[in-house]
């Protein structure tokens, strides 16, 4: 999880406001100087010199734009190392989450999870993640690809079992590509050593009933 450093900002807005200052009161002793000899030499044809407080502006500017240019990219690597493992919005009474797209194959970029296996039938195909993790829960990411068996919408299902509650989801996917393939990403928090099932089912067409249609793709996990 990544993290700007708020302090920087507040360690390094004084000193550029300090340098400002320096540099307004030392350069305008010395224009003041200059502008004083012009005077006394009746001198008219001179460039004149940029006014203190011009100056001013433009180190503050060049400060505040060198800050961002060099704050930017450090935020990039800036990493809590208290955070154990990936922030997300489950919880006990809402252990499930389910993206899919028709476009976009979702992948997995965190070294906080570990591929446990690869599943693949009636033409949907998932790879197993778990979260290593340091509390009581248990935290998988099934990444998935369908591969499609029409050229109506995609309805999606998914059903949750665990040793006392069903959790399920639904979804009616509208196509917006021309992919033979459809993709998704179900998260799913458990308890620790708590065996589940996951059931996920695809249909094609404006409506279905998981509970009553022969669904063209149903398959089951355990894990």
């Amino acid at each position: 999880m990544v993290h700007v450093s708020v302090g920087v900002y507040t360690f390094l807005l004084p000193i550029a406001i300090i340098v400002t200052v320096a540099v307004f009161f030392i350069y305008k002793a010395i224009y003041d100087k200059h502008t004083n000899q012009v005077l006394e030499s009746g001198g008219t044809k001179k460039s004149k010199w940029i006014a203190p407080w011009g100056l001013a502006l433009i180190v503050l500017g060049a400060q505040l734009l060198m800050v961002a240019g060099v704050m930017f990219p450090l935020s990039m690597f800036m990493i809590d190392q208290n955070v154990d493992y990936s922030v997300h919005e489950l919880s006990d009474d809402d252990p499930i989450r389910f993206d899919v797209s028709d476009s976009v194959m979702f992948v997995i970029d965190d070294s906080n999870y570990q591929e446990v296996t690869k599943f693949s039938d009636e033409g949907i195909t998932v790879t197993i993640y778990k979260q290593q993790r340091k509390d009581d829960t248990e935290y998988y990411v099934f990444i998935g690809e369908i591969e499609k068996q029409s050229d109506e919408p995609i309805n999606a299902y998914v059903c949750l079992d665990t040793n006392s509650q069903t959790y399920q989801i639904q979804t009616c996917m509208p196509l917006t590509s021309d992919s033979s393939k459809a993709y998704f990403k179900l998260e799913v928090m458990t308890g620790a050593d708590s065996p589940s099932s996951l059931r996920i089912a695809v249909g094609y067409g404006d409506s279905m009933n998981p509970e009553t249609d022969d669904l063209p793709q149903d398959i089951k996990i355990v894990f």
